[in-house]
């Protein structure tokens, strides 16, 4: 009977090889995959889990930096705070206002005797749903702080279709 089934239909035979070879190939490839994010996520727990960089000791390049905790002293730049749109709220709908999507507030830190700037995302804002070029109202120390986050290249991506539209180009709105 196997005899039979192999030998007298070899196209079927053959094709039947070739996907079983590619199955597990494509099995061991996505180990593989689980494999290398299982590293990434235990290296990101680990520069999480470190001490604190201070953000004032020296010039920290991205590569030197990224996703450690970092400890910054400087003074915010309010009026560079930039908005970035269409963000949706990580805790999901706003309690006091049932708003979902919202803004990214990013604020420059000038640091303390490097003069560099250093961007701190200071959290999610709701937008005003009756007018999209009102700002909510935020509380920005004048006096020099110290902050502690974690870094990243940049903030989280949000799909963007089209161009940016005009509000941004002429207000502190962003669509980045």
């Amino acid at each position: 009977m196997f005899r039979q089934l192999v030998l007298s239909r070899p196209a079927a035979t053959l094709a039947t090889i070739v996907v079983f070879v590619l199955t597990c190939s494509l099995g061991v490839w996505q180990l593989d995959r689980m494999q290398q994010k299982l590293d990434l996520a235990a290296d990101l727990a680990a520069k999480e889990a470190a001490a604190p960089l201070n953000a004032n000791a020296r010039n920290w390049s991205l590569a030197d930096a990224e996703h450690h905790r970092m400890l910054a002293k400087g003074k915010y730049l309010a009026d560079k705070t930039i908005w970035l749109d269409n963000r949706p709220n990580p805790a999901g709908a706003d309690p006091k206002t049932g708003t979902v999507a919202g803004f990214y507030v990013l604020t420059p830190l000038l640091l303390e005797h490097s003069g560099q700037l250093l961007w701190v995302n200071r959290g999610w804002a709701p937008r005003d749903a009756q007018d999209r070029e009102r700002l909510p109202v935020l509380n920005t120390p004048q006096e020099t702080i110290e902050v502690e986050g974690l870094v990243f290249e940049h903030a989280a991506r949000v799909m963007n279709l089209g161009q940016n539209s005009s509000v941004a180009n002429v207000s502190q709105i962003r669509q980045i």
